[in-house]
């Protein structure tokens, strides 16, 4: 019953926020939810912020900021700024960064 309080409120509140912001700003919030949580356990509940911590916050500002500027370039012009090799880097490691942040929510 404890679970099942707050997994209602929070499907009900995401069909709210879909509906007033729409889908994509509702998942790019939803993709920072694990950094409110580590923000909450080590200021909150005095958890040690660490090595991993930090660099699995970099991975989900790197995603984040990744989906929000990959709307505003063209695949085209991208791949001509940063070279070919480097254009397929970056899709490579834009699809293991959102592996990463669905197998980790």
């Amino acid at each position: 019953m404890l679970a099942l309080i707050p997994t209602v409120v929070s499907l009900v509140l995401m069909t709210v926020a879909v509906h007033a912001i729409g889908s994509t700003p509702t998942a790019v919030m939803g993709a920072l939810e694990p950094l409110t949580a580590v923000v909450i356990g080590v200021t909150i509940f005095g958890e040690l912020f660490t090595a991993r911590l930090a660099a699995g916050i970099g991975l989900i500002l790197l995603a984040v900021t990744l989906i929000v500027a990959g709307k505003s370039l063209h695949p085209g012009r991208l791949a001509a700024i940063i070279g070919h090799r480097g254009f397929l880097r970056l899709v490579c490691c834009r699809r293991i960064i959102l592996c990463m942040i669905r197998l980790s929510g």
